[in-house]
């Protein structure tokens, strides 16, 4: 599937005017797994409340149907409070003229890369996830490499520096990160 040339295109003039432009989660996704966890939680917690009221409590612990439900409860209740949390304090990408710096809601910046290490930018498909990629320069990996260990570094290699996953899903950010790349690469006439 091709980007939307009309979000690319209005990430790069922010980008050009201001200097940054801020890529978010798409809330309409995320309005749709609140209401799709909601579902699923719906019957686990009419089953424990019936349980309970027709046994009580003493009674519905001996019930095993009250446990399946407790932990689907349990379960998609602990989900829907994730998935509200993220809508409250969203994670954004935010690429400026200095690079890509990735924050998580009121944790800050988990995440940077600046542009003078940054050689391309790629795309992997394997099978069900996409990965959008800023493949370092061999000094930059090389730091990388020396800071093993971190978090940041669990998942991949030290050439590259990967867009988390959240918005890895849209067909967008990769055109914007290859746009600001050679803006910085243009002396930001974009």
């Amino acid at each position: 599937m091709k980007p939307r040339q009309h979000i690319v295109a209005a990430h790069v003039a922010q980008l050009r005017q201001r200097g940054s432009t801020t890529i978010g989660p798409y809330h309409a996704r995320s309005a749709l797994l609140i209401a799709a966890t909601a579902l699923c939680a719906a019957p686990c917690l009419f089953a424990l409340v019936s349980i309970v009221t027709d046994r009580g409590f003493s009674g519905a612990l001996a019930h095993p149907g009250a446990w399946g439900a407790l932990l689907g409860s349990a379960f998609f209740g602990l989900g829907l409070f994730i998935l509200l949390a993220q809508l409250v304090r969203p994670p954004a990408l935010v690429i400026d003229r200095g690079g890509v710096r990735f924050l998580r809601g009121s944790e800050g910046e988990v995440a940077a890369v600046e542009w003078k290490d940054v050689v391309d930018i790629t795309v992997v498909r394997l099978r069900t996830t996409t990965m959008v990629n800023c493949v370092l320069t061999p000094e930059a990996a090389a730091r990388r490499r020396a800071g093993a260990g971190r978090v940041e570094n669990a998942f991949t290699p030290p050439e590259v520096w990967s867009v988390p996953p959240i918005f890895a899903t849209s067909r967008e950010p990769p055109e914007i990160l290859r746009a600001a790349l050679h803006g910085y690469r243009t002396g930001w006439r974009l």
